[in-house]
């Protein structure tokens, strides 16, 4: 059981801090109740109780009007999202929950596939977003799931549509993977890249990988399939994310 110095020292640290000097950082009443709901079930080791929560605070209908969130509900879904990579967070760090990293990985699905029905203009989506992916990191790292199976998620996200929201960067996973995992990770870009090799998306998968073992050889002789029309191959390690069109809420740039 918690102590209750614990249990009050983590519920007032899970509130966001305040973007700027002098606001104030307090719950709404619905934030208050969804809280203690979540301190209640953590304290009492109720895994059930904890992902039925997460699930709940992933939820964007309650924020929706006509299908979409709008600017000024968009940022009380973004800090409802925020709640839940706390949540995410909580059981894992006391081993109650070796479920975390799935449920991780289905808010990083969902906070995708809902970007496009979302205004988020002021950002705090995408920083919610990174926040989660920072919880995916943090948990895997406790409880080092299957690697080869974290490689084939990684790896589908990275090539996803969605793969901006949030940027998960390859090499940071390297020691979670091992090398099964790496390996696997590998082979997936690869693949990915013999596919599609015109793609930008799975040429800077496969250069994020490479680079990230040193492999520049490898990578100079995978890209050189697709050459450019004076001969030339392009090496897009300079920019930290795929070339778009759009700013990051955006959809990709069609496939070639």
């Amino acid at each position: 059981m918690v102590s209750e110095a614990r249990w009050k020292h983590g519920w007032c640290s899970s509130f966001p801090r305040p973007r700027h000097p002098g606001a104030r950082s307090w719950p709404s009443d619905g934030e208050f109740h969804r809280r203690l709901e979540l301190r209640a079930a953590t304290a009492g080791s109720d895994a059930l109780a904890v992902r039925a929560h997460i699930l709940r605070l992933l939820d964007t209908r309650p924020f929706e009007q006509y299908g979409v969130v709008d600017r000024r509900d968009a940022a009380g879904y973004a800090a409802q999202f925020t709640e839940a990579a706390a949540a995410i967070r909580a059981p894992a760090a006391t081993e109650q929950d070796a479920e975390a990293v799935t449920l991780a990985e289905k808010a990083i699905k969902v906070i995708g596939e809902a970007a496009e029905r979302i205004d988020d203009s002021d950002g705090e989506l995408s920083d919610a977003a990174q926040d989660m992916a920072q919880a995916h990191l943090e948990v895997c790292r406790l409880l080092l799931p299957d690697p080869v199976r974290t490689a084939e998620w990684l790896a589908a996200h990275l090539l996803g549509d969605w793969s901006h929201l949030p940027e998960l960067d390859p090499a940071a996973y390297r020691e979670i993977l091992g090398e099964p995992g790496w390996a696997e990770l590998r082979r997936l870009a690869h693949e990915a890249h013999r596919s599609h090799p015109s793609g930008w998306t799975e040429r800077y998968v496969l250069e994020s990988v490479l680079k990230a073992d040193g492999r520049v050889d490898e990578l100079v002789t995978a890209l050189s399939t697709d050459l450019e029309p004076d001969g030339s191959t392009l090496l897009i390690s300079c920019s930290p994310t795929p070339p778009r069109n759009t700013p990051a809420a955006a959809p990709r740039p069609a496939r070639s």
